[in-house]
């Protein structure tokens, strides 16, 4: 069980628990377009950049480092406007194995699925999130 570390100036959450299948990440990319000429021939015009997006999903977190992350969100944060960076030794979320993925923001507005409460006074977090890579 390899502890997830999210990290932001303003604090740092620790959550201990299981990360679970579900957790997944995908590269797409922006600004890229195709355009067929009258003469039948193709191109390929490319000036974006690429953005991560991934689920981050982790059972059976403590209810004390729920609360803390829902407060971290709100508070530090603050849902979309801050970003922080994503670490967890041996997984890859999209920088590489164990490699630190950072200007991660939230992909919602707002908490709703975030935390999902699962007896015995725990928690499940579903962590949805996007960062830009060049």
């Amino acid at each position: 069980m390899s502890p997830v570390v999210l990290i932001n100036s303003g604090g740092t959450v620790i959550l201990n628990g299981s990360i679970s299948y579900g957790t997944e990440y995908f590269h797409k990319r922006i600004g890229q377009f195709s355009t067929t000429a009258m003469s039948g021939a193709e191109y390929m015009y490319d000036s974006g950049f690429t953005k991560i997006s991934g689920i981050l999903m982790v059972r059976a977190v403590s209810k004390a480092e729920g609360l803390a992350l829902r407060t971290w969100i709100k508070d530090v944060i603050k849902f979309r406007l801050n970003t922080f960076a994503i670490f967890i030794p041996g997984i890859d979320v999209g920088g590489g194995t164990s490699a630190t993925l950072n200007g991660c923001r939230l992909a919602e507005s707002d908490s709703q699925g975030v935390l999902k409460a699962v007896p015995p006074d725990n928690f499940d977090v579903r962590l949805e999130y996007t960062c830009n890579v060049t």
